[in-house]
């Protein structure tokens, strides 16, 4: 009888799957092809959480109430002498909490060009594992899907394209929800199949 173990990895017919030998027992490992793991950047705005991809980021600053005067109520930030639109995602996804004296923006790089998403704090980067969400939020195209994390908290993954995109179209017209707006206004619990 030999002693100690041996094991061997076999190549297998499904890129799905790793076959392991270990002695006389095969064992076969199936991961899912929809497992991915990006690089981001973890905001809260009130009590939710969302990671905004680490790509599309190129930085972050400070919206102080007196650069929020000085736009006379337009959504504009001077970034040394560039002028960038930014959205709040507060209003955007109807987060009705107080908001704070400094708030921050993170500029992103997009198609569009550059757009900055204010939220309330930046609480680092991140390395983040994608859930795709539920059947029930398929058609959700500002969410790219989201991750839990450590303390068991769900945040949401921000696509910058489409909330670009978004803001464009000028969203929302009205500030009262529609129908259609239930989504977006709900999306923060039960993301999950």
């Amino acid at each position: 009888m030999e002693a100690g173990l041996s094991l061997e990895r076999f190549n297998c017919p499904s890129a799905s799957a790793v076959l392991f030998q270990l002695n006389a027992i095969q064992v076969m490992l199936r991961l899912p092809l929809t497992l991915a793991i990006i690089d981001g950047l973890l905001v809260s705005i009130g009590d939710a959480y969302f990671v905004l991809p680490l790509a599309n980021i190129l930085e972050c600053i400070e919206l102080t109430r007196a650069d929020r005067e000085r736009s006379n109520g337009k959504h504009i930030a001077n970034v040394r002498g560039v002028i960038v639109p930014y959205v709040r995602l507060r209003e955007h996804f109807n987060i009705r909490t107080p908001r704070p004296e400094i708030e921050q923006i993170m500029i992103v790089q997009t198609e569009q060009g550059r757009y900055g998403f204010v939220v309330d704090r930046v609480l680092g980067d991140c390395q983040t594992v994608i859930k795709s969400l539920g059947r029930l939020y398929r058609h959700v195209q500002l969410v790219s899907g989201a991750t839990i994390l450590g303390n068991g908290t769900v945040a949401l993954i921000l696509d910058p394209e489409r909330l670009a995109q978004d803001a464009l179209r000028g969203f929302p017209p009205d500030p009262r929800p529609t129908k259609s707006d239930w989504r977006k206004q709900s999306i923060a619990g039960r993301v999950f199949d």
